[in-house]
């Protein structure tokens, strides 16, 4: 992150912010949007659009398995959850995959915008079981096709006031897992992911988009339905995620210089990692086990950071939102800055209105392509 001044008093201010930013991550996170003392300019994203699978569904899929019922919530994974590898047919009682709120609902939170799910008027356009490709997919539409969604909604327009979240490529991971189990080489899939992503990217970057943020692929050894299969195939699922990261650095590098700019990265792979090494440090006492699949820990979730196989809980969510938050360009530091002064009591005030969000995507053909979802 690039530092506020070269000067003194700057690399001073600088380091009292990141200070600052470290004790009051996750207050923020729970404060009301745009709660500053009064006078203080903070710069704010106009609108927030995401582009995920289910880790940032807001409620898309859930939107989707009610129009095949007819009857709202009546396709939903019950807990305790019964798959023997943990993984949901379905969003769960809460309309995602987790069991409240997941992390890009909170980051929008705390930026005073919102992720409604497209399908509702809103501008999330992630589904759960999305891979980041190919073009032309069914439902769950992939990243490609949601771009494509969004740009056809705008006219190929992407505002430059908005932040754009590009989060995806734990379900092409697993593919490729698949691919490699069975004696396979997976590295047409590893190529075909990241060359997406960039493809994504410059679609965004063509239409006006500055600041998107990417995330690279988390470390799919360490979940629970995949250390479930043995040491073995953990480190080989691993070692696929890493690989499969490479190959993103590499396609985001070969991108023109001036689409360079604006580009956030979040490193996910190390965020789970560092997660993993030292949870006590973040709060969590279970980062192996699925909180779905037991009685007692549904009625008291705790510290647990999985919800289910593949999932995170909310609170799970909740250090994904303050971990990227974190990662955000300068203004965003100067907001939580702001909003530690604002939880001492020094005042509030609103923030401009937002211009009107892009027509939502639409499941055309739902009925006929849902299927089990056992995604990110």
């Amino acid at each position: 992150m690039p530092g506020l001044s070269e000067s003194t008093a700057g690399r001073a201010f600088a380091g009292a912010c990141r200070a600052l930013r470290a004790a009051c991550l996750a207050g923020a996170l729970l404060l009301a949007p745009f709660a500053v003392a009064p006078g203080w300019a903070v710069p704010a994203y106009s609108n927030l659009f995401v582009f995920g699978d289910s880790l940032a569904d807001s409620g898309n899929n859930a939107i989707v398995f009610d129009s095949l019922s007819g009857v709202p919530g009546a396709l939903r994974t019950p807990v305790p959850i019964a798959d023997p590898y943990l993984i949901p047919s379905y969003p769960y009682a809460s309309g995602r995959y987790s069991n409240g709120p997941v992390w890009v609902e909170q980051l929008a939170s705390s930026l005073g915008l919102s992720a409604l799910p497209s399908l509702a008027g809103g501008s999330n356009f992630a589904f759960g079981g999305a891979r980041v490709g190919p073009a032309g997919s069914s439902f769950p539409y992939s990243l490609l096709d949601q771009v494509a969604s969004f740009m056809s909604a705008t006219g190929g327009s992407a505002p430059g006031s908005a932040l754009y979240v590009v989060e995806g490529g734990g379900n092409d991971a697993r593919d490729a897992l698949l691919v490699a189990a069975g004696g396979g080489d997976p590295t047409a899939r590893i190529v075909a992911y990241a060359l997406s992503m960039a493809n994504i990217v410059g679609q965004l970057k063509s239409g006006g988009a500055q600041d998107i943020l990417i995330w690279n692929v988390p470390d799919i050894g360490k979940i629970p339905a995949i250390l479930a299969l043995g040491a073995g195939v953990s480190a080989q699922a691993s070692a696929l995620a890493m690989a499969m990261n490479v190959a993103l650095d590499s396609a985001l590098a070969s991108l023109p210089a001036q689409w360079q700019q604006g580009l956030i990265r979040f490193d996910a792979f190390a965020a789970f990692n560092a997660l993993f090494a030292d949870p006590a440090a973040q709060g969590f006492s279970d980062v192996t086990h699925a909180c779905a699949a037991d009685p007692v820990c549904i009625a008291s979730p705790g510290g647990t950071f999985f919800w289910d196989g593949i999932h995170p809980t909310t609170a799970g969510h909740t250090l994904l939102a303050a971990a990227v938050l974190a990662e955000l360009p300068e203004p965003a530091t100067l907001l939580l800055c702001a909003l530690a002064l604002a939880a001492l009591g020094l005042g509030r005030r609103t923030r401009r209105p937002q211009p009107a969000k892009a027509k939502p995507c639409r499941a055309q053909g739902a009925h006929e392509k849902a299927r089990r979802t056992t995604d990110w």
